[in-house]
């Protein structure tokens, strides 16, 4: 199957490394999200697809994409993570959606880039998808539809945003790096912790209890140290070496802003290298 259906291949080199680099995060991320469902009750639905559009690339960055994927402003299969829901329905890198059971998918495009078309597609497909399987109607073969029936898994919605800062962060929906932070890991291993961090914080409803009891430092470090021990669990509870958390911290982790740990947002990177090691331990002997 060619990288994109229907469309040319990219030939901006930057533009295919962004995209592996999306596969492989949205791949970690669902293995993580799906293997570990059941640290995540109730769960939210899980797909295994990543979405883009025209309208969310900058006027510089628009010609190249509408070249090399044949985007247009409809909500665009941008990756497709094998093995997923998404995967086994038949959708295809470059599929456009029409429709989600039979309402008409949001499109537009504006001279300025926006992220608001495919966060509605996002809303409009979870939506739908936990009510039950939802069916796609795609641009292909005259309006081919396509039924999709999600897994249950912890919620998150996995993007790299391309960025020059060492940055993850999570709102209770998305689960964002950079791609600086992304290049910043030596394995899979490594960047399963960085995901899983984040997909903890979703996890534990952080944001909302933070909107609640408000954001001193006490509170942001009291989650900032629930995330990373139930991250090393989902690292382990999916497969990927506990361990891998506390090499990473101890080799990345002067790189961050320090600011943060003057702060007292966050354990300084020794303290922190030591809860995971103690963590990974546990996570290999038990749930507790």
């Amino acid at each position: 199957m060619p990288l994109l259906m229907g469309a040319a291949v990219p030939r901006d080199p930057a533009i295919v490394a962004l995209h592996a680099m999306d596969l492989r995060v949205a791949s970690i991320g669902y293995r993580l999200a799906i293997e570990n469902a059941a640290l995540c009750p109730p769960g939210r639905p899980q797909a295994g697809l990543l979405l883009h559009s025209l309208g969310q690339y900058g006027a510089s960055a628009r010609k190249a994409v509408q070249n090399g994927w044949g985007l247009t402003a409809a909500p665009t299969v941008q990756a497709v993570v094998p093995g997923s829901p998404a995967a086994r329905a038949g959708l295809y890198e470059g599929d456009r959606i029409i429709a989600i059971n039979g309402t008409p998918a949001p499109s537009a495009l504006g001279k300025r880039s926006s992220f608001d078309v495919i966060d509605a597609t996002h809303k409009m497909l979870e939506a739908a998808l936990i009510a039950g399987p939802a069916d796609l109607t795609l641009a292909r073969a005259s309006g081919k539809i396509i039924r999709l029936t999600p897994a249950r898994g912890c919620p998150g919605i996995f993007q790299v945003l391309p960025s020059t800062k060492m940055k993850a962060t999570a709102d209770g929906r998305y689960v964002q790096l950079s791609t600086t932070i992304v290049e910043s890991t030596r394995d899979d291993d490594e960047l399963a912790f960085i995901i899983a961090h984040e997909l903890a914080h979703n996890a534990l409803g952080h944001k909302e209890r933070l909107d609640k009891i408000g954001r001193k430092a006490a509170n942001v470090r009291e989650t900032e140290i629930a995330a990373d021990v139930l991250g090393v669990k989902l690292m382990h509870g999916a497969g990927f070496d506990p361990h891998a958390a506390a090499r990473y911290w101890a080799r990345e982790g002067d790189r961050m802003d320090a600011g943060l740990f003057r702060a007292g947002t966050h354990l300084s990177p020794g303290k922190r290298v030591d809860l995971l090691r103690t963590t990974a331990t546990g996570g290999r002997l038990s749930e507790q």
